[in-house]
C-alpha cells in the first residue's frame, strides 16, 4: 500500500461485517464506505450467481454452558447433526465444498462422506499451497465430488464451477458466513445459480443465537432463506 497515495480505495464484499471490532481499521486505512452495490443488482446484471439457501432444523439440548464444550457435543460429535450434513452433501449438486471449523470434524466428515461412495478429500491450514491447488483442480474436474475444508478456504480461492456450499461449521460470524457462500457466486456460461445448505441449530442458547446470526447475514444481503423443519 502506497504511503503517500493521493487517492486510496478498497473493494470488499463484507466491508464492516467483522465481529471482532476490527472493521474500524479498514475505515482508518481507506475511509468510510462511499458506495454500495446491492447483491440483487449484481445478480440481475448477470455478474454473479444467485444462491438458493436452505437451512434444515436440528434441535439438540445440552447441559454444557461453555461454547467449546457445546461445540464438541452438538456440532463435532453429534451423530444426528452429522447425519443431516451427510444427507445434504448427498443431495447437493456436484461439485460442492463442505465447510468445517475444526480438524477433528473435517476428518470425521470426510471419512463419513467417503463411506457413502462419494469421492471426497479434506484440506486444512496445514496443507501446503500445492496440495490445496491440486485439491481444487480435482474438485473442478469432478474427480473429487465434495471437498471438505476449514476456514483456510473461506476466501482466496476461485472455483467458478462450484455448484453447492454446505455449511457444517455452525458459528455466528457474519463475515465468515458471507465469505463461504461467496465461493459459489462466480458465474459461468452454464451457471447462474447455486445451492447453499446450512443447519438451523436449535435447542441451546449458543447454537440458537448462532443460527439467527447466520440467517441474518444471509438476509442482510437480500437472499431468501428457506428453513425446513
Amino acid at each position: 500500500m502506497a504511503r503517500n497515495a493521493y487517492w486510496r480505495c478498497g473493494l470488499s464484499g463484507t466491508p464492516l461485517s467483522r465481529t471482532d471490532h476490527r472493521s474500524v481499521f479498514a475505515i482508518g486505512s481507506i475511509g468510510r464506505v462511499v458506495y454500495r452495490v446491492k447483491t440483487d443488482v449484481l445478480i440481475s446484471a448477470g455478474l454473479i450467481s444467485k444462491p438458493t439457501i436452505v437451512m434444515r432444523a436440528c434441535t439438540q439440548t445440552s447441559e454444557k454452558e461453555e461454547w467449546s464444550a457445546v461445540h464438541r457435543e452438538l456440532i463435532v460429535n453429534s451423530k444426528v447433526r452429522n447425519q443431516l450434513v451427510l444427507d445434504m452433501v448427498k443431495e447437493a449438486p456436484k461439485p460442492c465444498i463442505v465447510f468445517v471449523s475444526s480438524l477433528r470434524h473435517g476428518k470425521a466428515l470426510t471419512k463419513a462422506i467417503q463411506a457413502t461412495g462419494l469421492k471426497s478429500e479434506f484440506v486444512d491450514g496445514k496443507s501446503s499451497l500445492d496440495v490445496r491447488k491440486r485439491a481444487v483442480k480435482r474438485l473442478e474436474d469432478c474427480s473429487v465430488e465434495a471437498l471438505v475444508a476449514t476456514t483456510i478456504f473461506n476466501e482466496g480461492i476461485d472455483i467458478p464451477d462450484l455448484r453447492a456450499v454446505v455449511i457444517a461449521a455452525g458459528g455466528a460470524s457474519a463475515i465468515q458466513t458471507l465469505q463461504r457462500i461467496g465461493r459459489g457466486m462466480r458465474r459461468t456460461e452454464d451457471k447462474d445459480t447455486f445451492y447453499v445448505y446450512d443447519i438451523a441449530d436449535k435447542g441451546h442458547p449458543w447454537t440458537t443465537r448462532h443460527t439467527q446470526s447466520r440467517a441474518s447475514a444471509y438476509r442482510s444481503e437480500g437472499h431468501e432463506v428457506t428453513t425446513i423443519k
